[in-house]
């Protein structure tokens, strides 16, 4: 899995770019608990990495 593998190599988190008006990406960054921000348009956003050990 991604998120496996960017822990294993010192991820902490994901971070994306997009058209605010993509409501399809917003709910799969909100589905994976992410942080948004939008400016002129444009969103970022940022998915921490928890460790469930």
């Amino acid at each position: 899995m991604l998120t496996e593998a960017a822990r294993t190599h010192g991820f902490t988190h994901f971070r994306a770019t997009y058209l605010a008006g993509k409501k399809p990406v917003a709910e799969l960054l909100d589905g994976a608990g992410a942080r948004r921000s939008i400016t002129e348009g444009m969103a970022d956003a940022v998915v921490e990495l928890v460790r469930t050990e």
